[in-house]
């Protein structure tokens, strides 16, 4: 009789154990939706606007979901947490998030180094009142924009190499309105 109890007992906790693991496995096969989801972003509305490698090599991706945007980084266990969300704000209906990347090192004479930074800035807004590819030719030097556009949404992604990042003191929502493409 007490052989019968132990082996019962054995039996449901692998039954447990076995429960445990088809859990662990499901939550990790959705583990990039369930991060979306934590940020309340909806998984079938979201699309990859770009995605890479930082500094530390952990794989990050930021995605739009409607006029929002977001930073996901995943870990080395390769769970994604949201490092940044941006939602519109009420000045120009723009959402805005940026990062830098190392580029390159340059060497002086005198045996200095200085790094060069590769800056990117992306926008995304749903008040476009006309096209928004006229602001390329008011970019500052070194400075390449991909544009989106379908009807009034829009997405910008600005990326530049140096030091300092020339869109620092430009303001895209006052450049918008200077070329008309929003109000």
């Amino acid at each position: 009789m007490k052989d019968l109890l132990k082996s019962r007992a054995a039996g449901i906790v692998y039954i447990v154990i076995a429960i445990a693991l088809v859990a662990l496995w499901i939550t990790y096969l959705n583990r990039w939706n369930i991060a979306l989801s934590s940020i309340d972003f909806s998984p079938s509305a979201t699309s990859t606007v770009c995605e890479g490698f930082d500094a530390n090599g952990d794989h990050y991706r930021v995605v739009t979901c409607h006029e929002s945007l977001a930073l996901l980084t995943e870990n080395g266990f390769g769970w994604w947490k949201a490092s940044l969300v941006s939602n519109p704000n009420s000045q120009d209906g723009l959402s805005r998030i940026s990062w830098m990347i190392p580029a390159s090192i340059r060497y002086a004479e005198d045996g200095s180094f200085a790094p060069d930074w590769e800056f990117h800035d992306v926008y995304c807004g749903n008040n476009a009142a006309g096209p928004v590819s006229p602001i390329t030719a008011k970019l500052p030097p070194n400075v390449t924009v991909n544009v989106w556009q379908s009807g009034s949404s829009y997405l910008l992604h600005f990326i530049s190499f140096g030091r300092e990042s020339p869109l620092s003191g430009l303001s895209v929502g006052e450049l918008l309105q200077s070329v008309g493409a929003i109000s």
